[in-house]
């Protein structure tokens, strides 16, 4: 049962990783429904987003400063209710952060660093770090906030999933 569970999520990373990778893909909404076409559920389809889109930045950024996470997202369902979820109590969270630090490592390769490049634009927290750095802000040390996700879907389908 485990291996069957390991090879869906394997799967579902990667089509994750393509869908973001592929910059003609502009927006979350428009990655999220290209992964709904290809069968995945809405609820899936935002968190693999949400995952796989932190998990490249995080990645990312502490190459390039000690910085500290937080270790919760926020939902703000489609009603507007926010709901705090931990990333280590959700099974996409490890397996994601593993495959960033894998394309991180193999990003000598030209097709693993355009890769990397790709998702890593999509992260709000690589953008924020990108502007703070930029303007000559000391960021070693600093502290994140929770991430905040505003999904299409009502608070009942979240709370089910979790």
């Amino acid at each position: 049962m485990h291996e069957d569970s390991d090879k869906r999520l394997a799967k579902e990373l990667s089509d994750g990783i393509s869908v973001l990778a592929n910059t003609e893909i502009a927006t979350p909404e428009e990655a999220i429904l290209e992964l709904v076409s290809q069968g995945h559920s809405r609820l899936r389809a935002e968190k693999l987003y949400l995952f796989i889109e932190t998990a490249f930045g995080r990645v990312l950024i502490q190459r390039l400063a000690n910085v500290i996470f937080g270790d919760t997202y926020i939902v703000e369902s489609a009603e507007g209710k926010e709901i705090e979820f931990r990333f280590a109590d959700d099974e996409y969270n490890e397996h994601a952060i593993n495959l960033a630090y894998n394309f991180v490592e193999n990003s000598k390769q030209e097709r693993a660093r355009e890769i990397v490049y790709a998702i890593g634009a999509r992260s709000a927290e690589l953008s924020a770090f990108t502007k703070a750095r930029e303007s000559g802000e000391d960021l070693e040390g600093s502290v994140f906030a929770p991430i905040r996700w505003e999904s299409g879907l009502p608070a009942s389908a979240w709370e089910s999933f979790s």
